[in-house]
């Protein structure tokens, strides 16, 4: 177990540039775990000056066993807000949010609805984009083999 824990620490830190401790964790202690994780993010990471937005992903824990691991990325794009992300849908957007020290940190839980005051902050911290058309695509991913 421990040699897990450190072989997904190293990956995670290798690919990702910082990141959380990494606990064993039952699912509803998750929202516990992504505080955590972004106290020790905030306390920790150089990323965390350099931006005011960032991207909470969770891995699969039925990939990692009873785990929960968190990962902090610094966020690059911007939310698409399709049509049929209106408010109380689900599974549209990144839907909860934690705001620290002035900045934005999102994650998706599809336990969760869209409501009107995260997409006030989504919009605040400018980090969704409208597609009322359903005209904007999402490219496919670039293979760079050389």
């Amino acid at each position: 177990m421990r040699k897990n824990i450190s072989f997904v620490l190293f990956l995670s830190l290798f690919s990702v540039g910082c990141s959380s401790s990494r606990k064993s964790l039952s699912q509803p202690l998750k929202g516990d775990s992504i505080q955590i994780a972004i106290g020790e993010f905030s306390e920790k990471c150089k990323l965390y000056k350099q931006s005011s937005t960032f991207y909470v992903k969770l891995l699969s824990p039925k990939k990692y066993s009873d785990m929960v691991v968190v990962s902090n990325v610094k966020s690059g794009t911007k939310m698409l807000l399709k049509p049929d992300a209106t408010i109380g849908s689900k599974g549209k957007l990144p839907f909860r949010y934690f705001e620290k020290d002035g900045k934005l940190f999102f994650w998706r839980d599809e336990d969760y609805v869209l409501t009107e005051d995260a997409l006030a902050v989504y919009r605040r911290y400018n980090v969704e984009q409208e597609d009322p058309d359903n005209k904007i695509g999402i490219p496919d991913p670039v293979i760079n083999d050389k």
